[in-house]
């Protein structure tokens, strides 16, 4: 059952009796998303934050030569949307576009903050989130000013495998911060070295 993902994701923090888990669950709405569709587009406000349940996402911003500059990618278990607008409800400076038809749930400001105040489970669970992520986008900063675009995108194939084959080149390259072309030439150099 889609909604079991959820519950599961907490879990893996926090222990849930049923009774805690029911007034999280009935926060929370079900929706879907085509494949290419916009979930956020840049200068609007994030109104949810929301769980992928089955699907894929990619959140970036247009460079000064309207390139392509992907920050996050999203799959099965992670959360996305735009914290910064949502919690702060200024205009965001990126946006969010499906890359495989989308199942998820998503909570409003007003329904997180609600669900806040009557489950201090949740809370902390959002607080475990928040750290992990922060610690996270430390590692990306780290990563692209350090590392390497091979040894980017080998930590990326080493961690993050099962997803390669989902995720478009152009994409995939912006990520790992170089261009398609030249991700395919490390790619050639990586499948030579074995």
């Amino acid at each position: 059952m889609i909604k079991a993902k959820l519950k599961e994701s907490i879990e893996r923090f926090i222990p849930l009796t049923d009774e805690e888990w029911n007034p999280i669950d009935a926060a929370f709405e079900s929706k879907s998303a085509e494949k290419n569709s916009f979930f956020l587009e840049q200068g609007e406000v994030a109104d949810k934050i929301c769980f992928v349940e089955l699907g894929s996402l990619y959140s970036f911003m247009m460079g000064e030569k309207e390139n392509l500059v992907v920050q996050h990618l999203f799959f099965e278990g992670y959360w996305f949307g735009d914290l910064e607008s949502f919690f702060s409800g200024n205009p965001s400076s990126r946006s969010i576009l499906v890359m495989e038809t989308l199942q998820y749930r998503c909570i409003t400001i007003d329904r997180f903050k609600h669900l806040c105040n009557i489950s201090s489970k949740f809370e902390r669970y959002f607080y475990h989130l928040i750290l992990n992520g922060y610690i996270r986008s430390q590692q990306r900063i780290d990563e692209l000013v350090l590392d390497s675009a091979e040894k980017r995108y080998q930590k990326f194939e080493r961690h993050y495998e099962k997803y390669l084959q989902r995720i478009p080149l152009n994409v995939l390259a912006s990520y790992v911060g170089v261009k398609p072309q030249s991700l395919s030439r490390i790619r050639n150099k990586i499948a030579k070295k074995h």
